[in-house]
């Protein structure tokens, strides 16, 4: 449902127009969306009483278009949420020993 989003944000709107467009509740929509944008694929803008939810750059450009919105496309230096910490070399001792159990 993800792709279906990114692709339907080609143009700005609301959760509640997502929500009806594809047929599920406006939570679900938003749930997605969350995700979406904490990965930089999407981001919102409030117009008036209402939540404009568009692609980014990033966004854009997984789905093959140019982006409706200005501005830089993210960096590789942003931080992101979800990193893994690089591993360490083996063998070095850097990583520190495995507990025991406590009997």
């Amino acid at each position: 449902m993800r792709a279906e989003l990114l692709e339907a944000l080609r143009s700005p709107a609301s959760t509640t127009d997502l929500a009806r467009a594809f047929g599920v509740t406006a939570s679900a929509v938003s749930q997605h969306l969350r995700v979406l944008r904490d990965s930089g694929l999407v981001q919102r803008q409030r117009s008036g009483r209402s939540v404009l939810y568009m692609t980014t750059a990033l966004g854009a450009a997984l789905n093959g278009a140019p982006s409706r919105v200005g501005g830089p496309a993210p960096t590789l230096s942003q931080p992101q949420r979800a990193q893994v910490p690089p591993a360490g070399p083996s063998g070095s001792g850097s990583r520190s020993r495995p507990r025991r159990a406590v009997r």
